[in-house]
């Protein structure tokens, strides 16, 4: 994705997940920010700068005792908090990953 969107002549600023100011690198996201770090829930509404876009990546399963199954996807972004932000964000499951 990085690479995509540096090839559409956007700044893209790449952070690590071990990278102990994590939080910080949602205020350098003006307008898009992409996740894939595969921790459920990892990023948080207050991350998200007011109006980016958000695009989840991330795939977890996480259990969830009113479902069939017993479990539920749920992606590595918090989505309540996250789209009281985000002027647009994918949801998990459905999103970048289909169902």
């Amino acid at each position: 994705m990085a690479d995509l969107l540096k090839w559409h002549h956007a700044t893209v600023t790449t952070c690590h997940s071990k990278d102990q100011r994590l939080a910080r690198c949602g205020e350098k996201g003006r307008y898009w920010f992409v996740v894939g770090i595969g921790r459920a829930d990892f990023v948080k509404g207050d991350w998200i700068k007011e109006g980016a876009v958000v695009v989840d990546c991330g795939i977890n399963v996480i259990p969830d005792e009113t479902k069939k199954s017993g479990r539920r996807l749920i992606g590595d972004v918090h989505f309540a908090e996250a789209k009281k932000r985000a002027s647009w964000i994918t949801p998990v499951p459905g999103g970048v990953g289909g169902q």
